[in-house]
């Protein structure tokens, strides 16, 4: 391995980067004075982890950074590469080439990298030195250092050939193994000291254990009676529930069916209610329009009578007509059958013609009257006559609506009487209501408020039994710490006694007094076991006598030290005879202290000052007769608070003293101190043992009073639970009081409503009945005033009639005696004037009386014509008037046919209605009664539900819960809670099994707690405190074991190491020895130099030292070389390190300056021989140096402070031959 390359940047004097790349052989490193060639030495232990600023020539580590010229401006970080050459794997890794490189920055931080990689100092010291290479090695030579090898101590030049017969890492070997055998050792007393304390505390936590497992099993047969015992509850409630329920959900259907019944049948009474309103107002329309076609018949019937009337005129006259006519045809025949020659005659004739012309002419005129009278009053009489007829028809018509309209009148009168009937039914109902409504809202306002103060009791109770439970809680927890306190304490005075019993920590011989002379157990007075004591008069220990103060124990211990376990006796000869028997059975040694010989010491005087506490002497209480020997022992201590004070008390030489802390100073000036670890708690053990006791009744006391608390607090939770459950129950049945309350209010509004609805109904059914009793009144009015008016007038046509029947009678006599009047005159007329014709008008007269005759012929044939015409069409007519007239009676019939289903139909639903009613107050009562029912199966319910949160609130307080199984387990095993089954949840079932005996069961658990309360409390922590105790105590043990054996090893690892480092440094010093002298005979030619060791017999710790004697002198003390002398024996030794454990590279910095040209020459020499092994890397300024080097590299510096490098290898110049 060599060096193959350095890159330098920003330290000291090379602020850029500059790189440096070497061969196998000798580099030398050239240039003036401060240029920076020793920079690259100081570079190369830089980076190598060298730490001293001294060697690297700077004040601080921040120094090696450029610091910048007024030309160059300073850097912020330093940072050294070397990369070193590994094909060999000199070094331990598996890389051809290492990379060592080291930064620092201006702030103070550093790093180590190693190939690129963060490291650690460490982890490069450890590399390098693996490979030999290090910053300490003699491989690297700075300036100075030549000097130094033989100004330096025989051990610091030791160090040296350390490094060369490698042993430097077997003392570090060394060092680490004995700072672990110290640490073992220390683990071993610690460990020793643990298992002391834990031995007696694994006995009681044993006893404790055992009483913890047989509360156990005790408390886990409980658990599983309790469990079978509860899922018998449960099931049996679970059973219980379900049943109920199926009954609710059958009593929830039939309300469900009741109240649907009741709904459909209140839908119905509006649907009647309704058709039956259409219904009559569908008759009154009917009724309407049958008035209406009555008054069209009577209309039509009136226009009938008055054709006919008309008709029977017009037959009348046609009649009239007709004997006219014959009348005057047969006229026409007298003048045709009349002799028209007789002239005599003519003149009588016309006379005769003229007068009966005249009297026919006043005949006709009469005739006319009277047939006008007789027309007018036949008319008139046949028109009233018509019209008294209809007037008596439609009066009989009115008569049967008038008594139709009495029968509904009749009828309306019962069904107003029905529905004031159930009016008052309704009232009293709604009176009843009232008074309910009232009583309910009363009830749900005590209910509410009821409510309001059982949930506030219950509430308080809950609350109050979470503060009592809270409050057991910490008396358990309370209870329990003491209760472990009172264990830890018991623990602690047994091994106390034990320790004092034992007399731990005295010398066997002591020990072995003590018990010859009964005086090892204080309890226990010498000869007070039945045999006298074998040495009597032994009195005891002096640590036993004491009484110290608290805070001065470790004092009195320091004071007494050499003291603690010595035996006081009653005189010399016990002293002599204890000793003579000890030398004689051999069994150790023991001190003395006679009472009647130890010469008494009174103690000081001292007054009051700062810093000193006292006289030790008056700061102990102890036996009256034991106070002249602690007055001696301790009378001339004095106590004080610190050292100061102790140093400024022992000027006085007034005594010893003693500080609080333990530092103990004789007058002689001895000053004892530190801490054993051991004694020092004497006193304090002491006063342990007689504190204890009192606390340990102490905490007896307060476990008993904690378990009395505990107790009376279990029964206070048992009674405010109890009052909890009686405050939940009294608020579960107020709560359901006041719903049944709520739902009797709920029912008594619904009630309300349906009166209201049937008030309304009834109004309504009353308004409708009045309506139509006032329309039917007003109608039979309407028909009485028409009837009244109808017979009125009946009577007023009918005496009209009669009067007229008279003048008719008068007008028929005198219409038919004008008729006779006229047919005579007619007659006398006709045979006068055909007589006259014939006689005066001759024939001509006689043929214009005959054309006269025709022409009245032919008017009474036209007239007859047109009396005829107008008969048919008064019988047109009256056909048609009568088909009219049989319409509207058809008409009238099928009104009154049809108007007769639609009054059944009313009456129908009228009287389906009253059923429907009857039926809708049937349901109401039947869902009145189920409503009822279900209250009392809610009731059921909730008494079933109360049970089993009841029984859930028992369980849980025995520690057990239902899981989601429905399986009754310990509350900790259940994932959550059971909540109460919902109702369409289906509830656990209850599996077959084997009948349970609840009463033995009960018994038994009430036997199982009886025994868990005589076992009293426990330690429910023991069994683990027990296993951890015991596994901490074989842990130990074993870990006591492994600490010796480990201890043993250590020791033979150590002995071996020391063997090998015995080894390889006698090899290495003879080595180094010759070589030394042989490097010094050839540097000066002669002489004589040597190494020796200081102490021969210790080869491990053995300085060496250095003899040199040139050739011709007498002097061997190397104070007295010269300069150069000196250099040369520092560099034979430097080269017999070298030769005997060669470096992979070397370092010189100008080790050469102080040789002259034959020294120099001897030196080169060598060191040419030496480079064949090791790499030299050579700063100096001597030419004959430069000249054996295989390269070179030159260091400038320029006007800006930085250091520049000019390389040149030898072996490329030329050579020149002379």
């Amino acid at each position: 391995m060599y060096l193959k390359r350095l890159s330098i940047q920003g330290f000291k004097s090379f602020a850029t980067r500059t790189t440096f790349e070497y061969q196998p052989g000798i580099t030398a490193v050239v240039g003036p004075n401060g240029s920076g060639k020793s920079n690259v030495a100081d570079a190369i232990r830089w980076v190598l982890g060298e730490q001293s600023s001294r060697l690297l020539r700077a004040k601080k580590q921040e120094d090696v950074i450029f610091a910048g010229t007024g030309e160059k401006a300073a850097v912020g970080m330093a940072e050294v590469a070397l990369t070193l050459d590994n094909d060999e794997r000199w070094l331990p890794v598996d890389f051809a080439e290492v990379e060592i490189a080291r930064r620092v920055y201006r702030n103070g931080d550093s790093e180590y990298l190693l190939n690129g990689s963060r490291v650690r100092l460490r982890d490069v010291i450890d590399l390098l030195m693996k490979g030999d290479v290090g910053q300490n090695s003699y491989s690297i030579m700075g300036q100075g250092l030549v000097d130094e090898v033989l100004s330096m101590s025989p051990d610091e030049r030791r160090a040296f050939l350390d490094e060369a017969a490698d042993v430097k890492r077997f003392r570090m070997k060394i060092r680490e193994a004995q700072d672990r055998l110290a640490a073992t050792r220390e683990n071993i007393g610690r460990v020793s000291l643990i298992i002391q304390e834990i031995e007696p505390r694994l006995a009681q936590l044993n006893r404790q254990a055992e009483r913890a497992a047989e509360h156990k099993r005790l408390s886990a047969e409980l658990m599983e009676l309790l469990r079978a015992y509860y899922t018998h509850l449960w099931d049996d409630a679970q059973n219980t529930l379900t049943r109920v329920r199926a009954n609710l959900d059958q009593g929830t259907a039939e309300n469900a069916a009741a109240a649907q019944r009741v709904t459909q049948l209140r839908d119905q009474l509006r649907a009647l209610s309704e058709e039956i309103r259409k219904r009559r107002e569908a008759i009154a329309r009917r009724d309407t329009q049958t008035s209406e076609i009555e008054q069209r018949l009577a209309a039509t019937e009136q226009a009938v009578a008055l054709d006919r009337e008309r008709h029977a005129m017009t037959s009348a006259r046609r009649e009239e007509v007709r004997l006219e006519l014959e009348a005057i045809e047969a006229e026409r025949l007298t003048l045709v059958s009349t002799d028209v020659d007789d002239r005599s005659r003519n003149v009588e004739v016309t006379g005769e013609a003229e007068t009966a012309r005249d009297a026919m002419a006043k005949t006709r005129q009469e005739l006319d009257a009277a047939e006008r009278d007789y027309s007018a009053l036949r008319g008139k009489v046949g028109e009233l006559r018509d019209g008294a007829d209809g007037d008596d028809r439609r009066a009989s018509a009115m008569s049967s609506d008038i008594e139709s309209a009495e029968r509904r009148i009749a009828d309306l009168g019962r069904e107003l009487e029905q529905l004031v009937a159930r009016r008052k039914q309704v009232i009293v109902e709604l009176l009843g209501y009232r008074r309910r409504s009232s009583e309910a809202r009363a009830a749900v306002f005590e209910g509410e408020a009821r409510l309001d103060e059982a949930r506030e009791e219950a509430e308080a109770a809950r609350e109050q039994l979470i503060r009592v439970q809270e409050e057991v809680r910490d008396f358990e927890a309370a209870g329990n710490q003491d209760l472990r306190e009172l264990d830890h304490l018991e623990g602690r005075l047994d091994a106390l006694r034990r320790v004092q019993a034992e007399h731990d920590g005295v010398a066997a011989g002591t020990r072995n007094v003590l018990i010859m002379g009964q005086a090892l157990i204080e309890e226990f007075a010498p000869g007070s076991m039945g045999e006298p004591p074998e040495i009597p008069g032994v009195v005891g220990l002096l640590s036993r006598q004491l009484k110290v103060p608290q805070g001065l124990e470790v004092a009195i211990n320091a004071a007494l030290e050499q003291r603690l376990h010595a035996i006081i006796v009653e005189n010399e000869s016990v002293a002599l005879e204890a000793i003579a028997t000890l030398q004689r059975r051999k069994q150790g040694r023991a001190q003395f202290l006679p009472l009647d010989s130890v010469r008494h010491v009174y103690p000081l005087n001292l007054q009051k000052e700062r810093g000193v506490v006292g006289v030790a002497a008056k700061l102990v209480r102890c036996d009256q007769r034991m106070k002249p020997l602690i007055d001696t022992l301790l009378g001339r201590v004095i106590v004080c608070e610190d050292v100061q004070a102790g140093l400024r008390m022992i000027r006085r030489s007034l005594g010893s003293v003693v500080t609080l802390d333990g530092v103990y100073i004789e007058p002689t000036g001895v000053i004892a101190g530190g801490s054993t670890g051991a004694d020092e708690g004497e006193f304090i053990r002491q006063r342990e043992l007689d504190e204890l006791p009192e606390r340990i009744e102490e905490l007896r006391n307060r476990t008993a009073i904690s378990a009395d608390r505990i107790a009376n607090a279990r029964a206070a939770i048992d009674q405010v639970a109890r009052r909890s459950r009686e405050a939940e129950a009294e608020y579960e049945m107020t709560r359901r009081a006041l719903e049944g309350a709520r739902f009797d209010l709920e029912k008594e509004k619904e009630r309300l409503r349906r009166i209201r609805r049937d008030l309304d109904a009834l109004r309504s059914k009353r308004a409708d009945i009045r309506r139509e009793q006032e329309s039917r009144q007003a109608q039979i009015a309407q028909a009485e005033l028409a009837a009244a008016q109808l017979q009125q007038r009946r009577d007023e046509r009918r005496a009209e009639m009669e009067s007229l029947e008279a003048d008719l009678t008068a007008a028929t006599e005198r219409r038919e005696a004008a008729l006779r009047a006229v047919s005579e005159a007619s007659a006398r007329l006709a045979s006068v004037e055909g007589e006259r014709r014939t006689l005066i008008a001759m024939k001509d007269q006689h043929d214009k009386a005959i054309e006269r005759l025709d022409g009245q012929i032919a008017a009474k044939r036209l007239q007859a014509r047109n009396l005829e015409l107008e008969a048919s069409v008064i019988d047109e007519r009256l056909s048609k008037l009568a088909r009219e007239l049989e319409a509207i009676r058809s008409e009238q019939t099928r009104f009154l046919e049809d108007a007769a289903p639609d009054r059944d139909e009313l009456h129908r639903l009228e009287s389906h209605e009253r059923t429907i009613q009857d039926e809708y107050n049937e349901a109401q009562e039947q869902l009145l009664a189920v409503d009822r029912k279900r209250l009392d199966q809610e009731a059921e319910l909730a008494r079933t539900q109360e049970h089993i949160e009841h029984l859930r609130l028992e369980m849980q307080r025995e520690g057990l819960a239902v899981d989601q199984a429905g399986k009754v387990v310990p509350f900790d095993d259940a994932v959550a809670p059971l909540p109460l089954p919902e109702p369409e949840m289906e509830a656990p079932r209850i599996q077959g099994g084997a009948e349970i005996d609840l009463e033995a069961m009960r018994s038994r658990i009430e036997d199982l707690r009886r025994q868990i309360r005589r076992l009293g409390a426990i330690n429910a922590e023991a069994p683990g405190d027990f296993r951890e105790f015991q596994e901490r105590h074989s842990f130990l043990t074993t870990q006591m074991a492994d600490l010796a054996e480990a201890e043993d090893q250590l020791r033979t690892a150590i002995s071996d190491l020391n063997e090998e480092i015995r080894t390889r440094f006698t090899a290495t010093f003879a080595t180094v020895n010759a070589s030394f002298g042989e490097y010094f005979k050839a540097f000066f030619g002669g002489g004589s130099a040597s190494l020796q060791l200081t102490d021969p017999d210790n080869l491990a710790e053995a300085g060496i030292e250095m003899e040199a004697q040139p050739p011709g002198k007498r002097i061997k003390s190397l104070s007295l070389l010269s300069g150069g002398e000196r250099s040369l024996t520092a560099v034979a030794l430097l080269f017999a390190l070298l030769s005997a454990n060669p470096a992979p590279f070397c370092v010189l910095d100008e080790v050469d300056a102080a040789l002259d040209e034959a020294n120099v020459g001897r030196f080169t020499a060598a060191l040419r021989k030496l480079s064949e092994k090791t790499q030299f890397i050579v700063v100096t300024h001597n030419r004959r140096t430069i000249e054996v080097a295989d390269a070179i590299y030159g260091v400038s510096m320029g006007r800006d402070g930085v250091s520049k490098v000019l390389s040149l290898r030898l072996s490329d110049v030329p050579q020149h031959q002379d």
